[in-house]
């Protein structure tokens, strides 16, 4: 049983490192990620104390964990649900709460007394926190009447029914059972983000999934099977040799799934002084990347309307990312096929995608509205400013943590205008509206 909770680690943590490396930014795939990663947090728990079951530390740090388990669930869930529902909010609170509340159980005896094992009057509470908000993740993706979301919401309560089990009966079911139970659960959910985002992003994934897991398999195998072999020669199985072997699988995966992150760190290191080879290598890089992620056979002629739309609000919002960008199917159109051979470029990945971001933005300049101004706040420039200013600029007019000491003044009188004048939700419909306007307007060059 502790080789397949081993591998079971080694998936976890694989497939919670993926989706947070698919796009660090995305708050979903970061909450999802983060949620496996706690979860191979518990099963690491798990497999240490079976050579230490009295561990004190273990136990005090161990078993609170199922509360980030349950936050982050949460979280990914209302990031994952659509707008209108209402469901969302900021998250900075919760996970303050949440991480007191962690301490609390952990250090002091409020939730649980680990010197004779009983639960003491904090327990309810804790208890509370865990099961409250995967309800209420059942519920919303339940009200959502959207039979993918309410197949998310089975999962949420096999998963809950799964936590439950685990805090209330410790004694009745053996903890390798009710993880076992509950991998099943979160690993669907992984995947199901995993093929959700790259829905969203009109990306292929199989290949780029498959890709980035035999090559994490094998080197965690050619690692962490090395200490897996001392272990049999030497008859050891004391608690140093299982960390030695979970940090080595989880440090070989780490490389392997960031390896363009480092790679891209070590040459800043050995090639300081080039700063031309540093942005050729990483132009590589982002070709390789984006290659397995590409749908290259796409019917745009057959295309719906609403999925033009979709992809083309996608490439508007990843104008700014190359490596985003070039994953786009929209790279593709035929106009970007002609206009490459009218300038005698090569087709490549990062020449498409330079081509796509000049036609949005020839699109985006057809939105202005004809005269001299720069700027305005009429509403005949509402689909210009909403598209332009984000998506062109590169200004964030609600982020609190973005700093204007820099912009120009004209930028600086626009994100006052979107900040004071613009609600963000207006924002948002302006945005989708400019997005059909742009959509169309490829539509009629396809023609």
């Amino acid at each position: 049983m502790i080789v397949l909770e081993i591998l079971i680690f080694g998936y976890v943590v694989w497939l919670g490192l993926y989706l947070i490396q698919r796009d660090v930014q995305t708050t979903l795939l970061r909450y999802a990620g983060l949620g496996l990663l706690v979860y191979g947090l518990m099963l690491a728990v798990d497999i240490l104390q079976k050579p230490a079951p009295d561990d004190t530390l273990l136990m005090r740090f161990g078993w609170p964990l199922p509360l980030w388990l349950s936050v982050f669930w949460f979280l990914a869930i209302v990031e994952l649900l659509p707008p209108e529902t209402g469901f969302h909010f900021s998250a900075r609170f919760f996970l303050i709460g949440a991480a007191v509340l962690y301490l609390a159980a952990a250090v002091t005896d409020f939730v649980f007394n680990y010197a004779d094992e009983s639960p003491q009057w904090g327990y309810m509470i804790f208890l509370m926190a865990v099961v409250i908000p995967l309800g209420c993740s059942f519920l919303a993706v339940i009200r959502s009447r959207n039979r993918t979301f309410q197949i998310v919401g089975l999962a949420t309560l096999f998963m809950g029914l799964g936590v439950a089990a685990m805090l209330l009966a410790l004694d009745v079911l053996p903890s390798n059972v009710v993880l076992a139970a509950i991998s099943m659960d979160l690993i669907a959910f992984g995947v199901a983000i995993a093929f959700w985002d790259a829905a969203q992003q009109g990306e292929a994934l199989w290949l780029d999934m498959l890709r980035a897991f035999d090559a994490a398999f094998f080197i965690a195998l050619l690692f962490g099977g090395q200490v897996a072999l001392a272990m049999i020669l030497s008859g050891e199985r004391g608690l140093a040799f299982y960390v030695l072997l979970l940090t080595t699988i989880s440090a070989a995966i780490f490389i392997q799934v960031f390896s363009d992150s480092l790679q891209k760190w070590f040459d800043q290191v050995a090639f300081s002084g080039t700063p031309q080879l540093q942005k050729a290598r990483e132009e590589l890089r982002t070709a390789a990347r984006a290659l397995p992620k590409v749908k290259s056979s796409v019917d745009f002629a057959e295309m719906d309307e609403d999925e033009l739309v979709r992809l083309t609000r996608r490439a508007l919002s990843n104008m700014g990312n190359l490596p985003r960008l070039a994953t786009n199917p929209l790279t593709y159109l035929p106009i970007i096929e002609a206009r490459l051979i009218e300038r005698g470029a090569e087709a490549d990945t990062l020449e498409r995608a330079a081509e796509l971001k000049a036609i949005l933005m020839e699109s985006i300049e057809r939105l202005k509205p004809r005269g001299k101004e720069n700027f305005g706040t009429t509403d005949e420039w509402r689909y210009y400013n909403a598209t332009y200013f984000p998506y062109v600029t590169g200004i964030k007019p609600y982020s609190r943590r973005a700093d204007s000491s820099h912009l120009e003044p004209r930028i600086k009188a626009v994100l006052e205008w979107f900040q004071f004048q613009v609600p963000e939700r207006t924002l948002y419909n302006w945005q989708n509206a400019a997005a059909q306007l742009i959509a169309q307007d490829l539509r009629e060059r396809l023609k």
